[in-house]
């Protein structure tokens, strides 16, 4: 409850820029595109980092020979991809890696895949976040601003098998759900002890901040959208 409250504190409250934010540790960061209906969407989740993760010795971008990936500080893992929903299929229909230096931006997926034409993303199972309506609440770290509303789909090895509206109250409720899971596990106590670790948190406030600003368990933890009955 705590969590939802601070969240929905962003919206109405003049809330200070580093309790919103998480000091200098983050940046809003640019989003991936997801393709639905004909129409283009941000997307606040990175289905492309899964096949990263099971794939640790990708090259994305090499540099003059030097295995460096370019990023921005408003893009820390170097790349926006373009996803595609086609009845139940969730699709990769590009990467696209920044310019960078003399380097001109330019599409990944055959370096990747090996293909010409858009992938299956049979790798994924978790949630896609498409922000719906207008921006409420601006939060310069990660994907931490708040919009209207969202629509939300679960998927399971790269097929859609549940979808939802969500008003922004709905979907906090949602990620913290996903949040009491996330806090069992040793990525995240690993995070909190870090962050402590520093001397400049409380615990509640580095909670909070891993609550806003972590991503992955937003992504990665595909509960159903209706809560169990009790």
């Amino acid at each position: 409850m705590r969590h939802r409250t601070f969240l929905l504190a962003c919206l109405i409250l003049p809330v200070s820029w580093w309790m919103c934010s998480g000091a200098a540790m983050a940046t809003a960061q640019q989003p991936d595109r997801i393709v639905i209906a004909g129409e283009s969407h941000a997307l606040l989740s990175n289905p492309f980092e899964s096949y990263r993760r099971q794939h640790p010795g990708l090259d994305l971008q090499p540099l003059d020979g030097v295995d460096t990936l370019c990023t921005l500080s408003s893009n820390h893992r170097g790349y926006v991809a373009t996803f595609r929903i086609e009845g139940r299929r969730l699709l990769l229909d590009d990467i696209v890696t920044p310019a960078c230096g003399e380097q001109a931006s330019r599409s990944q997926r055959r370096t990747v895949f090996g293909l010409d034409e858009a992938v299956h993303a049979a790798w994924f199972t978790g949630v896609l976040v498409v922000p719906r309506g207008e921006r409420v609440a601006y939060a310069h770290l990660g994907y931490g601003s708040v919009y209207q509303r969202y629509r939300l789909h679960r998927v399971e090895k790269g097929f859609v098998v549940e979808t939802a509206t969500m008003a922004a109250d709905a979907y906090v409720a949602y990620r913290e759900r996903q949040f009491r899971i996330h806090r069992t596990t040793q990525a995240y106590r690993d995070a909190l002890a870090s962050m402590l670790a520093e001397g400049d948190w409380s615990e509640e406030d580095a909670e909070r901040f891993l609550f806003l600003a972590d991503t992955d368990y937003a992504t990665d933890i595909a509960l159903a959208f209706e809560p169990p009955m009790q």
